[in-house]
């Protein structure tokens, strides 16, 4: 693995985790075309572990604020991790299959760019809600099946989640935050599936810590770059990105 790989692969992680583009349709993409087709599960658990740093740091005083004051806000991200879990329990081995498969990841970016359209329009004129709110039980449950969904690659677990609850009327910001939040053990649950996989043995580290910052810094940005795109009613222009990757993903040979 060269520098230069860890690099894009940790920046390519960072922004896609959160921006609603699929990450791992993204590292698919990226692998097939450098050539780099040698399965390493612990660069993808650091680089993850850059992108969850991110969320932490952005999120923190909203997470402490939760621990202390807002704890019905556990039980809403708790609800929603059920079916997530469920889902990525008995079709993990089936969803990663699909990563050798770059054709059919175009096709799920060409249903993420519809699930943003459709979004976009849903989400109207309606304005932020400031206040951390949570959806409630129901429609977090129903999140939680898109964020499930979302581990087939090319799907977006932002996109999906975001979107879901804008369907749902849950006001814009308050579905981004919660989103990201749910990451959080999105994020956590997916290292722990693969760490029985864990290889400390291997001779990659430094470029593998160096993709890791590369996932934490960029991870920080793409959150505040989404935040604000929703917000501002432009998701529309990710749906566009995601339709023009899924059609250079069937093109590719």
């Amino acid at each position: 693995m060269s520098y230069i790989h860890a690099i894009a692969s940790g920046i390519i992680q960072g922004l896609t985790e959160f921006l609603p583009v699929s990450s791992s349709g993204h590292l698919a993409i990226l692998h097939r075309c450098s050539g780099y087709t040698q399965p390493n599960i612990m660069f993808d658990i650091i680089l993850h572990m850059g992108s969850l740093f991110a969320v932490l740091v952005y999120f923190g005083r909203d997470i402490v604020d939760i621990m202390i004051r807002k704890r019905g806000y556990i039980l809403s991200v708790l609800i929603a991790c059920v079916p997530t879990a469920v889902i990525g329990f008995f079709f993990k081995d089936t969803f990663e299959s699909v990563f050798a498969n770059v054709r059919l990841i175009g096709i799920m970016l060409y249903i993420t760019a519809v699930l943003l359209a459709l979004a976009h329009f849903a989400a109207g004129n309606q304005t932020g809600e400031k206040s951390l709110k949570a959806p409630g039980v129901i429609k977090s449950f129903i999140i939680g099946i898109a964020q499930g969904a979302a581990i087939m690659p090319g799907i977006s677990r932002s996109g999906a989640t975001i979107s879901c609850g804008i369907f749902l009327k849950v006001e814009k910001e308050s579905a981004v935050r919660f989103s990201f939040l749910l990451s959080v053990p999105a994020i956590l649950g997916a290292l722990i599936f693969k760490l029985p996989d864990w290889n400390t043995a291997s001779p990659f580290l430094p470029q593998m810590a160096l993709g890791a910052f590369f996932s934490f810094l960029f991870g920080l940005g793409s959150i505040y770059m989404v935040k604000n795109a929703v917000i501002a009613g432009r998701l529309k222009w990710f749906a566009v990105y995601c339709f023009i990757l899924g059609t250079a993903a069937m093109l590719i040979r």
